[in-house]
């Protein structure tokens, strides 16, 4: 997987899926109001006095409200074709990515093609740093140490065969870096996963992306890395 990386904007679903069900719920509610003020309407018109009927102007004022209340309930209906059409829109940019190397808001990344990866940011220059690299249940299975490290964003890959015997493609692992100074003083460090997005599914509105044991959203992808050939 290819280091280099530039920033790929993310489409939020969450949002989507809330829009959907509030403009539906709005929907509902005009359509019940229409109801309660035709039933209304009528019965006004049933039980007036013959000798002293509705006033013009204020008939006319109920029939424009009417009108109004109308032109929402179309309006209503237009935001709802809007709001599918952009949830399909998400689904078809989340499948996009499938194939593509991203890089993942997150220190978890997952085992693929016999190697797990990341890229990882120290904020000063460090005299020394380690790396460790841990398993889902928390056990360190590989360290590295490295000196006279200046303050970038740099690429970390570790091999199957370097996290022990009979790993296989799939499984997740965390890396954790530590940084100090000439002066032993905590150095800021940052790591997050680049991994290959492998699938994509959608439940109640919500698209996930996975990969490996790894799944996360749209919104977590910081960069692609490689697009999907």
């Amino acid at each position: 997987m290819s280091s280099v990386s530039y920033v790929s904007s993310s489409v939020s679903t969450g949002t989507t899926s809330t829009a959907t069900s509030s403009t539906t719920s709005n929907s509902d509610d005009l359509a019940s109001d229409k109801t309660a003020f035709l039933s209304l309407l009528t019965t006004q018109l049933q039980h007036q006095d013959p000798l002293d009927p509705v006033d013009t102007t204020e008939f006319t004022n109920q029939l424009i409200s009417y009108s109004s209340l109308e032109q929402l309930m179309n309006m209503s209906s237009q935001l709802e074709d809007v709001v599918s059409a952009l949830s399909a829109s998400n689904s078809l940019s989340a499948f996009s990515y499938i194939g593509s190397d991203v890089q993942v808001d997150g220190s978890a990344s997952v085992l693929q093609d016999s190697e797990a990866e990341w890229n990882y940011v120290v904020a000063d220059d460090a005299s020394s740093v380690t790396l460790q690299v841990a398993d889902a249940d928390g056990t360190v299975v590989y360290s590295k140490s490295l000196s006279s490290v200046t303050a970038g964003t740099y690429n970390f890959t570790v091999a199957a065969d370097e996290l022990g015997e009979g790993i296989v493609d799939g499984t997740s692992y965390t890396l954790s870096v530590v940084a100090t100074d000439s002066d032993g003083e905590s150095v800021a460090t940052d790591a997050n996963a680049v991994v290959t997005v492998e699938s994509v599914s959608s439940s109640s509105g919500d698209i996930s992306l996975s990969a490996g044991d790894l799944t996360f959203s749209s919104e977590d992808i910081l960069s692609l890395t490689k697009t999907a050939s």
